[in-house]
């Protein structure tokens, strides 16, 4: 579709995609022009992949290198349970996968404030102690 002799009014280094503009400038006038349009065709490309059953192999393939037969294994050894308070997630919730950011070792499956919470612990290790102590001292 572009043409290779002509130059973007909007970047001269770039050739014409469409109606004088580069393709990045020309989507970016798109979608500024059809709001909603972008979040609508993500929304689709989702909807179809969890109509497939391609969403949770997807995410968890690409966010931690497991497949959902290994989440679900994982959920089957924890008995559904958190690994840390041991708590069911909510009906409409599932377990996070924890996974160490450094080396990308899986450890376990978190309820999301457990999650959260070892997240933020793990930033600040020393974090847990003073902890401790602020609610050792303010408590009556």
């Amino acid at each position: 579709m572009a043409n290779k002799d002509l130059k973007a009014s909007c970047h001269p280094d770039r050739v014409v995609y469409s109606k004088g503009l580069c393709r990045n400038c020309h989507t970016k006038d798109w979608y500024s022009r059809n709001p909603g349009a972008k979040v609508r065709h993500h929304k689709d490309t989702y909807q179809r992949r969890k109509a497939n059953g391609k969403v949770d192999e997807y995410n968890y393939q690409r966010n931690y290198g497991i497949s959902a037969q290994k989440y679900v294994l994982m959920f089957a050894e924890q008995l559904g349970r958190c690994a840390i308070c041991t708590d069911e997630p909510k009906s409409f919730k599932r377990l996070a996968v924890d996974h160490d950011h450094k080396t990308g070792k899986i450890r376990g499956l978190l309820c999301d404030p457990c999650n959260m919470g070892l997240g933020f612990i793990e930033r600040k290790p020393g974090l847990v102690r003073l902890m401790g102590e602020y609610l050792a001292k303010t408590s009556y």
